[in-house]
């Protein structure tokens, strides 16, 4: 109802506003006395902050509370965008477990990657996160209605269900969120396992194991916190294109039946678990600098010289 709706957009603007200032906080953290260019991590928790941010604002058009203009270009152009910048978040993501089994497991190998190799593989991430994000483009339209009472117009963006729909989503949840997924698994379990053996041992000090391992959990927990955070989301939407299609061929063919009635219930359940999925999506990056913020004492140093001046006794 209105009431629900009201309390679910007010929500939404809550964390996309909030996502977008905690994200350029970050940004002026890691740019300022340019640690951004510190390490291979650092630049790619920059970039991580940059594409949240990117991400935030091309979703602003479906929080805006009036009907814009549109047209099939911008319409597949805004999908296209929120799609592309979703994918290079896990790329990123899967990016850094790389550099941090490269620098941990293989050290001498780490001296040779170069800001050029780093840039180059930021690049590749973009354009691989594009290829996955294609497919869209041809499963969305812009789609207008006619109130047939007071033959008023109203455009929106729609996703055009069928084959192709669920072949692009599919897709697209396999290689943006699954297969990362499972990369970013094998090498983080590899990590621990190699400071472990070595710990034991006694290949290197239990001190800089520990050091070690409290930076990797840092960013084992970002990733779970992604997972938990855009999951649900990306499920719901894969589901609801094979539930959507399988929807419209039994109301058609088996009306009042009990597989549609089981139909109808399914659709309740994912109306009722959309919202929810919506705000645990848009919560994703706040979270990002709270755990920064723990698990870093220089991240912390530097919010509270951003805010509070060079001077810790005066905050």
């Amino acid at each position: 109802n209105d009431e629900n709706f009201g309390a679910l957009f007010v929500i939404c603007w809550i964390l996309v506003i909030c996502g977008l200032v905690e994200n350029a906080i970050v940004c002026c953290i890691l740019i300022r006395k340019r640690k951004c260019f510190k390490s291979f991590s650092n630049f790619h928790l920059l970039n991580l902050a940059i594409t949240d941010i990117l991400f935030r604002a091309v979703s602003i058009p479906d929080l805006l509370p009036m009907e814009l203009s549109g047209s099939n270009f911008t319409c597949k152009l805004i999908d296209f965008g929120k799609y592309t910048t979703l994918a290079v978040t896990f790329a990123l993501l899967a990016g850094i477990a790389f550099d941090r089994y490269i620098h941990i497991v293989h050290p001498f190998r780490a001296r040779r990657i170069t800001w050029k190799h780093s840039r180059n593989v930021v690049i590749l991430k973009w354009i691989y996160a594009a290829i996955c994000s294609a497919p869209v483009l041809h499963s969305t339209e812009w789609v207008v209605h006619v109130n047939e009472e007071t033959l008023e117009t109203s455009g929106n963006c729609e996703d055009k269900h069928g084959l192709p729909f669920q072949i692009s989503v599919t897709v697209f949840f396999a290689c943006s969120f699954i297969i990362p997924l499972i990369f970013m698994g094998v090498v983080y379990g590899r990590i621990v396992s190699v400071l472990w053996s070595r710990a034991r041992n006694k290949i290197i000090n239990k001190n800089m194991a520990k050091v070690k391992i409290r930076v990797v959990k840092m960013m084992v927990l970002i990733v779970i916190t992604y997972f938990i955070t855009w999951g649900p989301k990306l499920i719901l939407k894969t589901m609801e294109t094979f539930l959507f299609a399988s929807y419209v061929s039994e109301e058609d063919e088996n009306e009042g039946s009990t597989g549609s009635m089981e139909l109808d219930s399914a659709v309740v359940i994912f109306l009722l678990l959309e919202p929810i999925s919506i705000t645990f999506s848009l919560a994703s990056s706040i979270l990002n600098p709270l755990i920064f913020a723990y698990y870093n004492k220089a991240f912390r140093e530097d919010l509270q010289a951003i805010f509070c001046g060079k001077s810790k006794i005066d905050c």
